[in-house]
């Protein structure tokens, strides 16, 4: 266990390294000045707004984002300082929790390091991290415990404490930012079962039982929340479904990105590459796009595959 936590606090030590400038920052981009507004003069005032009103009058419902909004105006008002240390710590914090997770999964130090320094260094990462007011490192850490604990229950006797903590854990990322991490833990679980379910790993009906009505009931409590305070967000939610081409470009977009660590804002700036949101999303270029993406992808779990048969240690 010692020479985890050392891999850890080697990465962490890294990522402090290369965010610690941003902690002395002001705030900067209209979001974050919004959120200060709402929280100094709409939830100051009246705090059940917080449980009551939509995201920003969309047709979202976030109240835990909005209520770690409030909680850290209320500790700090205008200092932008706590809000960057804020989400730095739970960024770092989420780096810990991608490693144990790879660890899990694998049971392999390289993979769960390399995994960890990824999350923690990829561009992708960097809004969250330094957007003064987003709390989406706080649903990442709700996210990722409730992925520890799932993964862990299906390893141990235990299970019935560990299952209901990652269901909670899971609808408490839900509360926070939805639907994106909602849709995404949904699959991961899905991807843990069968991964543990292909090694061996049995699962009882019990578990299977415990999974289906925890879900079932937290779930209900969600959309009934979202049924008495935000009445049009599923009108709201169809009207602004994306079309099947902009899916394909996201798809292909992201996966590039992911595959291809450099800051498409950097690149912009030193290449004049165009920006994501710059790329116009014809039919052939999506496909085109998705295409190269799923071909990337697939050449990287091979490459993962061969590494792992040809050497064991891993």
């Amino acid at each position: 266990m010692r020479s985890h936590w050392l891999w850890v606090s080697l990465i962490c030590a890294a990522t402090v390294a290369i965010y610690l400038q941003v902690t002395g920052a002001y705030f900067c981009a209209y979001d974050d000045f919004l959120v200060l507004h709402q929280a100094a003069f709409e939830d100051t005032r009246e705090p059940s707004h917080v449980f009551t009103t939509p995201h920003w009058h969309s047709m979202k419902y976030r109240p835990l984002n909005r209520l770690v909004s409030l909680w850290t105006y209320q500790a700090t008002e205008t200092r932008p300082l706590l809000y960057r240390v804020r989400n730095l710590a739970f960024h770092l914090a989420n780096v810990a929790l991608v490693y144990f997770i790879g660890w899990l999964l694998f049971g392999s130090v390289p993979v769960s390091a390399a995994a960890a320094a990824l999350f923690a260094l990829h561009p992708l990462a960097d809004q969250s991290v330094i957007a003064a007011t987003w709390t989406n490192t706080v649903a990442h850490s709700a996210f990722f415990l409730a992925l520890l604990f799932f993964l862990a229950s299906l390893k141990s006797p235990r299970w019935p404490v560990l299952l209901p903590l990652a269901l909670f854990a899971g609808w408490i990322s839900l509360l926070t930012y939805d639907p994106e991490v909602a849709v995404f833990l949904i699959i991961a679980c899905g991807i843990a079962a069968f991964f543990f379910t292909a090694r061996g790993k049995n699962i009882s009906i019990g578990y299977v039982s415990t999974f289906c009505a925890g879900t079932g009931i937290l779930m209900a409590i969600y959309f009934i929340l979202r049924t008495l305070f935000v009445p049009r967000g599923w009108s709201q939610a169809a009207a602004v479904i994306p079309a099947p081409t902009m899916i394909l470009k996201n798809v292909g977009m992201y996966t590039a990105a992911l595959l291809t660590p450099f800051d498409p804002v950097l690149a912009n700036s030193w290449f004049g590459t165009p920006l994501p949101s710059e790329i116009a999303s014809h039919p052939r270029f999506a496909i085109a796009l998705a295409a190269a993406a799923l071909v990337s992808l697939l050449a990287v779990g091979a490459a993962l595959v061969y590494l792992f048969r040809r050497f064991p240690m891993l």
